[in-house]
């Protein structure tokens, strides 16, 4: 399906757990290559070292190092794309989480096939968001943000780590429907696990300053006030949604090495500590879903970054409800 193009992502050592089953994803669809960006010399040789374990793949892997004192965002925009060796023809930017799918299956081929060919230069793949606490998750809502698909030759620059600008004015996004007209997706695991979106909110925050990370300062802080961090707060609204996009096409857990998940969890929570947020997180989903027309509809579809930032603190808000109740009507006396 991908064998003219260049899959282009971002890698750092809070993927590690989830990286193989990336890899074997757009390995399976015949990627002709993937570029990975990295900022350090232990990510490019891990990431390599796990690559080589594909065997007998007709995929190219080219490693890419950017110094470390930019942003993964700026790294990304500041690509040389034209320096890139072996490039494809078409360049896809995903994140490692996001997996590129079409109901048809193969026929996705066909699918570029008849509509590239002297129309456009550059698709945007809408996401179809899916929350994965679980592995039984395997459906997704449609987004109306994703990310672009162009060609390589016509890149002229990067203004934002959501789409290209290329030379030509045409645009196209093939998956503006897809929940009717089975066209292509691009499938967003925000939170692979629940543990996933620890390490980013722990390990981002170094790199990345933006509403999904910026009021993270310790799990322990959050526990305290019996609150969830921003980005616990949208993932716990995304599983709160009815999903009704089939992404099973996506859904590559078995991959997931659990043993380094730890081994990146060790040092910021403990096992307790990681129980009593997935409590607090599961009581945001059941009032998140209650309260759902009345306070989220908004957000559906909306920027991930503005959301974090205003979705409400229902679990305070909740237990503040349920105080007043309680001074209001207190408990009778027992005889």
């Amino acid at each position: 399906m991908l064998t003219d193009t260049t899959v282009i992502f971002r890698y750092y050592e809070g993927e590690l757990p989830y990286i193989k089953a990336f890899i074997h994803h757009y390995v399976k669809l015949k990627a002709h290559q993937l570029v990975a960006i990295v900022q350090c010399d232990s990510d490019a040789s891990v990431l390599t070292a796990i690559f080589s374990s594909f065997q007998s793949c007709s995929t190219i892997l080219y490693v890419l190092h950017i110094p470390h004192e930019r942003s993964t965002n700026a790294c990304l925009k500041r690509t040389n794309f034209k320096a890139i060796p072996n490039i494809g023809t078409w360049v896809l930017n995903v994140d490692a989480d996001e997996f590129i799918f079409s109901k048809k299956g193969e026929n996705g081929e066909k699918l570029f096939s008849s509509l590239i060919p002297g129309r456009f230069d550059r698709f945007n793949i809408k996401w179809v968001m899916a929350a994965n606490m679980g592995s039984t998750n395997q459906l997704g809502v449609q987004w109306g943000i994703g990310k672009d698909y162009a060609l390589s030759r016509n890149i002229i620059s990067m203004p934002n780590v959501h789409h290209f600008d290329t030379k030509r004015s045409s645009y196209f996004s093939p998956s503006l429907r897809l929940e009717t007209n089975s066209d292509l997706g691009l499938a967003h695991h925000w939170g692979r696990t629940f543990e996933d979106t620890l390490i980013k909110m722990s390990y981002q925050r170094k790199m990345l300053n933006n509403p999904k990370n910026s009021d993270f300062i310790s799990i322990e802080a959050f526990l305290q006030e019996s609150e969830l961090p921003r980005r616990l707060r949208f993932m716990a609204f995304l599983e709160s949604l009815e999903g009704s996009i089939d992404i099973s096409q996506t859904m590559h857990h078995d991959l997931y090495d659990i043993d380094a998940q730890h081994a990146l969890l060790d040092p910021i929570a403990s096992a307790k500590q990681i129980s009593q947020l997935k409590e607090i997180y599961l009581e945001y989903i059941v009032l998140a879903r209650a309260r759902h027309n009345e306070v989220f509809k908004s957000f559906v579809g909306r920027g991930v970054n503005a959301s974090c930032e205003k979705l409400p603190s229902l679990v305070r808000r909740q237990r503040k409800l349920d105080q007043m109740r309680h001074e209001i009507w207190p408990p009778s006396a027992s005889h």
